[in-house]
């Protein structure tokens, strides 16, 4: 429908993995020693926001509008970057709820809602350690809700990466990637503290900040559409950087 896929092939994949990773190009704006590096930087930002856009991709939309958000409160008060954090959680389940329910407006077979709904009862059937890596497919196929279609659509993503993981590792799996990005969150928050501390004001974008920004971006857009491997990569990197932290300590 004249959205943009480019080299991914499917205009989410793109839309997502650009989202993700634009926090990359405005810290490397940000670190520019010169006015042309900062110049080339800022229209690869740039290419990058409109590309967004071309995609059509809502869910990558809302994260961009989450990043600018996040990096308004850099300039902000400490209270408003307390208060920031503490309505992190509710804007994650505001903006996923928001994509869900804009994406179901029509009953279809591939609905969300009812790969939602399929999820859980698939879950249901194996709750402790899921239907296995990569099967959700399988869940979903034996739990043809509400009813069981002749032709139905195959479905092998959940289009939300925690129900992906709920449904594939069961609650061990769930509780096991929870603590993981919890202990994440955790270090960067300290890591980006210990650096305001060390220079002893505000900084606009460290390294460490950089990083926790793109670990929120991936948390929230990974609920509202299928992910690519290639976004998925950048979440395990950033947990891999995160563990050289933890490695250091």
């Amino acid at each position: 429908a004249g959205a943009v896929g480019a080299s991914f092939g499917q205009p989410n994949f793109l839309a997502g993995y650009l989202a993700t990773t634009i926090p990359f190009s405005a810290y490397l704006i940000t670190k520019s020693k010169t006015q042309k590096t900062k110049s080339f930087w800022f229209v690869t930002l740039l290419m990058q926001v409109l590309a967004v856009f071309l995609t059509f991709s809502q869910g990558a939309v809302l994260t961009l509008g989450l990043f600018i958000f996040i990096w308004l409160s850099f300039k902000m008060s400490d209270f408003v970057v307390d208060f920031f954090r503490v309505s992190l959680l509710g804007l994650v389940l505001i903006t996923s709820f928001f994509v869900v329910i804009w994406g179901n407006k029509d009953s279809v077979p591939e609905g969300r809602e009812r790969i939602i709904r399929r999820g859980l009862l698939a879950f249901y059937d194996k709750p402790i350690l899921g239907w296995g890596w990569s099967n959700f497919d399988l869940g979903l196929v034996a739990n043809p809700w509400p009813i069981k279609y002749n032709q139905d659509v195959y479905v092998d993503k959940a289009h939300s990466h925690l129900l992906e993981v709920l449904v594939t590792t069961g609650a061990i799996g769930l509780l096991t990637y929870l603590a993981v990005v919890t202990r994440a969150f955790h270090k960067l928050f300290m890591e980006a503290a210990r650096m305001k501390q060390k220079s002893g004001k505000r900084l606009n974008l460290d390294w460490s900040k950089t990083i926790l920004v793109v670990l929120i971006l991936f948390i929230v857009h990974s609920q509202t559409n299928v992910i690519s491997v290639g976004e998925e990569v950048v979440f395990w990197v950033v947990l891999g950087i995160v563990g050289s932290y933890l490695a250091l300590e």
